[in-house]
């Protein structure tokens, strides 16, 4: 099929005797290797990297072709043979010769290899930016390197942040109070470097040592200072332990002092808590060792509380806010620990804050400080109220940024408007002006929100197209488009079916242009069928790599099974997730669907294991659903007797809150989930059925109110024949206010009723402005009827003065009364040209017809006009004017006037109906 799409006819024994040899443009005689090496020292671009294909051909059939090109053929393009046929290593060339083939090269193979083997951070960057848009396949070699970069170059700054930290908290506790926990802390501090500190440099590891040394040396120092005071100490504790077992034995109640005492004690252990919960958020320290002294202090006051529980009982209120503060302590700041490692601290996560994307942050903070404000009081630190300002200034960013849009949407929307019209008009140079300014406003717009604007901004850009092919119809420009998009294809990546379709179509386009023309035009054909050629050059590929792509789908096949095998051993069937068991089925098909295809023989053991894993987890999954299958037919039998109850509202709220139920309800089979709920929402259909039956009332008042609505409306459309519409305008005002005060309408009713009301609205209003047009134009009409009086009725000058003098003549018909002897004049065909051009000159000024008969003259006059530079914006005064200029035109005959007459009143009538209110 591709060779009868692309091969070459065969010429007839006649044609290649008397047709002469034309050479496609841009083809070279394969002379040399020699030869081809000179050309490509002076070509450039798609020519030069043609050649070099040429001469690779040439050196597949002879590899000693390449030793003789040592000295004709430049360095760079050598190296890039060189490296095509394997004959040096890549990493043997320097990082500029190889960003240099991998964006110059002359082949796919040559770029790519190239761009794996560079190493060097700022050539990545510049191979990248050079390679956009023009190799998706360097492009995304280059990014992925580039990427796996920049995360060793994290990881390993990760690593040390986190030795640094171990050291930084040595260091501290060096410096720290010597405590209980002090060795504890010692030992916590060491698993750390154990853990983080087994690849650092010499320098960290010597800054370790110091740290730990200091360490140990205090440690060491009160331990020898602790042994002498041991005895005496523990002896001392025994004997306030005994004495303190005697009181409380003795004494059954404390005296009051020594309540108040405790109590005051309690809550000075209180607003230590608080104190250090606002301290430690101020800080905002979430390293091991901060998160270790927390909960340290906060186990040290719980046991000082306990104890002066054991002197006198604390009261509800004080047990209440102490395990509130406790929980604050233990939850809120461990939270806060969490998100400000995550962030990098205060810094890292006010950013995160700034990011619009970020809703799941906002959500946390909002929670935590929810959580944290109440308890804190009025110990509040300045960093919650700066979290707080954040998120509150977060949330009026994310406000205006969505006024924004609605902005952009209005101009883009109003833009494209213009455009339409433009193109409505014909007119493609103000169209095309006007539709770059869209292309401006849509840059960097996200369209997947406005599918009615994307539609709007196709349909113009098509409409655009069409008015620029009417514009642009010769052959030549089509055939060299034609040209110039197969080339574009020949560097595209495109799949090999939609690549032959592409070239099929052109080919075709290619032959509707070309009837009629014979053989005229051949080196456009060549040219053309030179690059289709090329295009048609991946293609072939195409089984090779469907060959391979069943491999490699075949190794994905292989993953899934794997990854279903560890999940089915990973699952807890005495607490599952059916949710995500059955996410995970249907991702396993899903996947399992994707990867094809594939060779069914060497995928046929494959197949059965993904089967027998698939069917257990499946059938297992039916068994649990089966429990809640239970749970939902349960739900249903109660449903079913709520339609024994009389009070129906009360039925209808207790299916309400089952069908709450059923949404918190377990997952069950797709086929059962559907024949469950059908059930279900026939009986919660049954109720509320009887819940409608007692609308009957409400109905009833829909239907006067409906009544009520017709008979103001039959009054309405009576007065719009009104004859007196000035006078009739307060029943019309009064009718108006009674149907508007009327009450709910039936929605069936409603549109049509409505739609009736507005339309009564107005035509009455189109019957007063009317009425009020011809009240205000009545003096112009006078004029117009003297003037034509005037002309043909013989009346006498004392006749025609005294009705002058009876009309309100306006300012800029004055000047008629003055030339009324020249209409008295023999009839001169000029003045009947005059008046003809005259009315054109009218109806063009009001965008009235023209009979076509005028056609060709209204386009000369208007061409006349715009090259004149008339272009004006029309005012009632400018249409007065020139009907005062086509009155005051000089003799003409009856009939001509009177045919000219009625085209000027026309024109002028549809202009004042449309602009006089």
């Amino acid at each position: 099929m591709f060779q009868k799409l692309f091969g070459r006819k065969k010429a007839s024994a006649k044609q290649v005797a008397t047709s002469p040899v034309v050479k496609p443009a841009g083809t070279v005689v394969l002379t040399s290797p020699e030869q081809l090496a000179d050309d490509i020292k002076v070509a450039e671009g798609k020519r030069k990297h043609s050649l070099m294909m040429q001469l690779a051909k040439l050196i597949e059939n002879d590899e000693s072709v390449l030793n003789t090109l040592n000295i004709t053929l430049p360095e760079n393009e050598l190296l890039m043979l060189q490296l095509h046929f394997t004959k040096v290593e890549p990493q043997t060339l320097g990082s500029d010769t190889l960003q240099l083939i991998a964006c110059e090269g002359f082949n796919a193979s040559v770029r790519q290899v190239a761009a794996l083997n560079i190493n060097e951070e700022s050539v990545l960057v510049s191979v990248m930016q050079r390679v956009k848009a023009k190799d998706k396949t360097v492009y995304r070699i280059v990014k992925n390197k580039l990427e796996a970069l920049q995360q060793a170059a994290k990881a390993e700054q990760a690593l040390l942040d986190k030795q640094q930290a171990v050291i930084a908290a040595l260091e501290q506790l060096a410096k720290a109070s010597f405590d209980p926990m002090y060795e504890a802390k010692l030992r916590g501090l060491v698993d750390q470097w154990g853990q983080c500190g087994t690849h650092c440099s010499a320098q960290v590891q010597s800054q370790y040592e110091t740290a730990h040394n200091a360490v140990q040396a205090r440690l060491e120092e009160e331990k020898t200072k602790a042994e002498p005071e041991q005895h005496i100490s523990e002896e001392t504790t025994q004997a306030e332990l005994e004495s303190k077992n005697d009181h409380l034995q003795g004494n059954e109640r404390l005296p009051e002092a020594e309540e108040g005492e405790q109590s005051e004690q309690r809550q000075a252990i209180l607003n230590t808590l608080l104190e250090d919960l606002a301290g430690c958020i101020e800080d905002g320290d979430y390293t091991e060792q901060a998160i270790t002294q927390s909960q340290h202090f906060l186990t040290g006051l719980q046991h000082q509380w306990r104890e002066t529980e054991q002197v006198s009982t604390p009261t509800k209120a004080e047990n209440q806010a102490f395990h509130k503060a406790c929980t604050a302590y233990e939850v809120g700041l461990a939270k806060l620990q969490s998100l400000l490692a995550e962030h990098n601290g205060y810094e890292g996560l006010m950013a995160a804050v700034k990011e619009e994307s970020n809703k799941g942050l906002m959500s946390e903070l909002e929670h935590w400080v929810q959580d944290i404000e109440p308890v804190l009081g009025d110990k509040t630190p300045a960093m919650l109220a700066k979290i707080k300002q954040a998120l509150k200034d977060h949330e009026a960013t994310l406000a205006k940024h969505r006024q924004q849009e609605i902005d952009q949407v209005r101009a883009i929307r109003g833009q494209i408007r213009r455009c339409q019209s433009a193109i409505e008009e014909g007119s493609i140079r103000r169209a095309s002006g006007l539709y770059q300014g869209v292309e401006e406003k849509i840059a960097g717009f996200d369209f997947s929100h406005h599918a009615g604007l994307k539609k709007l901004l196709d349909e113009t850009t098509e409409a655009l197209e069409k008015l620029r092919d009417w514009q642009s119809y010769a052959v030549l420009p089509k055939k060299e488009a034609l040209i110039k998009k197969m080339g574009a294809l020949v560097q595209q990546s495109v799949p090999p079916e939609e690549r032959a379709q592409s070239i099929r179509d052109m080919q075709e386009e290619w032959k509707l242009l070309s009837r009629g023309l014979q053989n005229r035009q051949q080196d456009l054909w060549e040219s053309f069928h030179e690059l289709a050629q090329q295009a048609y050059e991946p293609c072939k590929e195409y089984y090779a790599e469907q060959r391979h792509l069943r491999e490699v789908n075949l190794e994905k096949r292989k993953e899934v099974v794997e990854q279903l095998s560890k999940y089915s051993a990973m699952i807890d069937w005495s607490s599952p997730d059916l949710k995500e068991i059955d996410r995970v089925l249907q991702a396993a098909r899903n996947d399992w669907r994707h990867y094809s295809p594939v060779d069914r023989a060497a995928s046929k053991n494959v197949q059965k294991q993904f089967d027998t894993l698939h069917q257990g987890l499946f059938n297992q999954l039916v068994k649990e659903q089966s429990v809640f299958k239970e749970q939902k037919q349960a739900i249903i039998e109660k449903a079913k007797s709520l339609l024994e109850l009389d009070d129906v509202k009360k039925a209808t709220g207790e299916a309400k809150k089952l069908q709450q139920e059923w949404k918190k309800a377990g997952v069950v089979s797709r086929k059962d989930e559907q024949k469950l709920w059908k059930e279900f929402r026939e009986v919660c259909d049954a109720l509320f059925a009887k819940r409608d039956e007692q609308s009957v009332q409400f109905k009833a008042e829909l239907e006067t109110n409906r009544e009520q609505a017709e008979a103001v409306l039959t009054s309405l459309e009576g007065l719009t024949h009104s004859e007196t519409p000035e006078a009739d305008q307060s029943v019309f005002e009064n009718l108006k206010s009674e149907y508007e005060q009327l009450g709910t309408l039936p929605k069936e009713h409603y549109p049509a009723l409505n739609k009736r009301f507005k339309a009564a609205c107005e035509a009455f209003n189109a019957v007063a402005n009317s009425a009020k047009r011809a009240s205000a134009d009545a003096h112009w009409q006078a004029i117009i009827k003297w003037v034509k009086a005037a002309r043909f009725d013989n009346l006498s000058a004392e006749t025609l003065a005294e009705q002058w003098q009876a009309i309100k003549v306006p300012s800029p018909a004055k000047g008629l009364f003055e030339v009324q002897n020249q209409w008295q004049n023999p009839v001169d065909e000029f003045n009947q040209a005059v008046m003809h051009e005259k009315t054109l000159d009218i109806e063009i000024l009001v965008g009235a017809e023209s009979p076509a008969e005028d056609a060709q003259m209204r386009m000369n006059l208007q061409v006349r006009k715009l090259s004149d530079g008339l272009g004006q914006q029309v005012t009632p005064a400018l249409v007065h004017q020139s009907v005062v200029e086509w009155l005051t035109i000089g003799s003409v005959d009856k009939g001509t006037y009177e045919q000219f007459e009625a085209r000027m009143l026309a024109a002028r009538n549809q202009y004042l109906s449309k602009n006089l209110k």
